[in-house]
């Protein structure tokens, strides 16, 4: 349960649906992550502590733990689905309730790893994605399942909330150490993995910040193999003095309700998890025409979907954002946390996974 996401929302789940019916255990093949801390302790959590590459011994371990009696394992991406899969005997010995959280990367569509998916599909009760976007991806790519559905993401928008006025956004950047009260206020939210893209970010920063001097960029997350190139290019930018690293925070919720635009900027999503905070936070969004996107923003309700899959594409489509007035992009923010309390509450989602966790276990 790294810092990710996925991750947050799962313990989120856990944490509201564990207080009445259900009862769950995490199992980790590595590491408990920092996630692990926000889990109520009514949870117990196994890490595995697997090694780089395919280790047969963590599946029969992993068996062992699923013999002690439970109804349900939900597994969430490629990886635990091999060890779970092995696990179970195919689905025999527990029946596997499959997540994909993530839109396919080109490695993804290669032919010996679309078979793989198609036959670890089979030991499978269900199979879940995060947008219903994923799921046309999947059929496109002849990955099908009789029971494959959309579980769409959801957001607490009680955590996540407007700020009331300009005045409460500079008190929020002033007591969390951003220098910059009143500009214009950039972020990106997330670890530091290459499909993030925030080097492209910084780049595309850096074209518009001239005409823009009341711009500024923050970035929020940490971890991931592109975090020293990341820091290295803010460092040494001829625009340092107008960008912040934040590092990782456990409470994100104040960070985007500072902002004026976020900057999804990703390559590959399932479904943007920081989008979903940014609309309930009255936040406006760029994100780029990644999977699940379009199901979130509508044109000026929550933020605007654009190609920025080059540096001069992003530059061009922030510019077109930044160009904006402050109350314009207030009015676009507002539309946003109207989708995000009448579409994707949390209790909404919740209930959603509620439904499906009573129909694989039989207590519909």
């Amino acid at each position: 349960m790294d810092a990710g996401g996925m991750e947050k929302q799962l313990v989120a789940l856990m944490n509201k649906l564990g207080q009445g019916e259900f009862e769950f255990e995490v199992c980790c093949l590595r590491h408990p992550g920092v996630h692990a801390a926000s889990l109520n302790a009514v949870h117990p959590v196994h890490a595995l502590e697997k090694a780089e590459g395919f280790h047969l011994g963590v599946a029969w371990r992993l068996n062992r733990l699923i013999r002690r009696g439970f109804d349900l394992v939900h597994t969430h991406n490629m990886a635990p689905l091999i060890y779970a899969s092995i696990a179970t005997l195919g689905g025999t010995i527990c029946p596997i309730f499959h997540g994909e959280h993530a839109q396919f990367t080109p490695s993804d569509a290669k032919q010996w790893r679309v078979l793989q998916r198609q036959l670890l599909y089979r030991a499978c009760k269900a199979v879940h994605t995060v947008s219903s976007q994923q799921c046309e991806e999947l059929i496109k790519m002849r990955i099908k399942h009789p029971a494959l559905i959309p579980l769409i993401n959801g957001v607490n928008i009680t955590n996540f909330r407007p700020a009331a006025d300009a005045s409460e956004k500079a008190a929020l950047r002033t007591a969390h150490g951003i220098p910059w009260p009143d500009c214009k206020l950039l972020g990106i939210v997330g670890r530091f993995g290459s499909f993030k893209r925030h080097l492209e970010l910084i780049e595309a920063f850096e074209k518009i910040a001239p005409a823009h001097p009341d711009c500024r960029l923050i970035v929020v997350g940490d971890g991931g193999p592109n975090k020293d190139r990341v820091l290295e290019k803010m460092r040494n930018s001829a625009l340092a003095e107008r960008m912040h690293w934040c590092g990782h925070q456990q409470n994100v919720a104040p960070y985007i309700r500072m902002l004026d635009l976020l900057v999804v900027a990703s390559s590959n999503e399932g479904l943007s998890n920081v989008t979903l905070e940014a609309l309930a936070s009255g936040v406006p969004v760029l994100s780029n025409k990644v999977c699940g996107a379009d199901e979130l923003i509508l044109p000026g309700q929550g933020g605007w979907v654009k190609d920025v899959s080059t540096i001069d594409h992003l530059a061009e489509a922030l510019h077109d954002c930044v160009s904006l007035s402050s109350s314009e992009l207030h009015s676009v923010g507002d539309l946003g946390r109207l989708r995000a309390e009448t579409l994707f509450s949390w209790d909404a989602m919740a209930q959603r996974y509620a439904d499906r966790l009573k129909l694989l276990t039989g207590r519909a």
